[in-house]
């Protein structure tokens, strides 16, 4: 029997390095460091620019076959004790879909404070795709001058990119990693992590590191949309890590000729 996966369809983003995945990928792995904001605007003005833009270029990217109505745009806010929630917040954002485009108030739109266990939150709109509650799930975050969204949908036939698991860090298949994707916020408890799940000798070598903080900056609510974005552009296994849950996604990226077993 053929089971369904849940893949990444399309992705769109926005940064001070690119908005592109493989120009930010390029500007990352050459270790550019992270540019400085642009001051020339209003901290709500940057905000719209930055939201409105990376929605924009999803949305031409949605199939023509599904109607709004059957969508889910899930966006992912500060925390309501950071000071960027002043201006990231749900009724400057609704308020935003409303003046863009009227296909965003066709969608089912939800708004989530970072309080709230992200990992968790992508679990939920996975099974609800499971169980078909929508046909697609837009899983966004948004900060000041960088915003990332993916396009999630279940699937039997799927081609582009594939969430294979979201597990706790020290379950992970470590042998079948291929690259790992991460903000290091902490290099001490990353180290301390890779070592027992890498423990030297053990392997013939560490997979492909992208550590994204250094070139990105902190991203707040947009670090794990704009890592699974990064992802769809790496090849084969890669693990993004969650700190702040303990947890990874380890996500596959190849091409898919026919329907197969996940």
């Amino acid at each position: 029997m053929i089971k369904s996966c849940t893949e990444i369809f399309a992705c769109s983003l926005v940064s001070s390095v690119g908005n592109q995945p493989e120009q930010v990928l390029a500007m990352i792995k050459n270790h550019t460091p992270a540019s400085e904001a642009n001051f020339s605007y209003t901290l709500k003005q940057r905000v719209a620019n930055t939201f409105s833009n990376t929605l924009t270029e999803l949305v031409n990217q949605l199939p023509e076959d599904i109607s709004p109505e059957k969508i889910l745009l899930y966006t992912l806010l500060p925390s309501q004790k950071d000071v960027r929630s002043n201006v990231i917040n749900q009724e400057y954002l609704s308020y935003l879909c409303s003046k863009n485009d009227p296909v965003y108030m066709q969608m089912q739109q939800s708004f989530s404070y970072a309080d709230k266990d992200i990992i968790e939150q992508l679990k939920d709109h996975i099974t609800n795709l499971r169980n078909s509650n929508y046909e697609l799930v837009i899983f966004g975050g948004v900060d000041v001058d960088i915003a990332a969204y993916v396009l999630l949908r279940q699937t039997q036939t799927a081609t582009r990119t594939v969430v294979t698991a979201i597990e706790p860090i020290n379950n992970i298949a470590v042998e079948k990693i291929n690259n790992i994707i991460l903000a290091k916020d902490n290099p001490i408890e990353w180290a301390q992590v890779t070592q027992k799940l890498w423990p030297f000798g053990k392997y013939p070598e560490f997979p492909q590191e992208i550590e994204t903080k250094n070139t990105l900056g902190d991203m707040g609510t947009a670090t794990l949309p704009m890592h699974l974005a990064l992802a769809t552009k790496q090849t084969g296994n890669t693990l993004i890590y969650e700190p702040a849950s303990q947890a990874a996604i380890t996500v596959t990226t190849h091409l898919y000729s026919e329907s197969r077993e996940n």
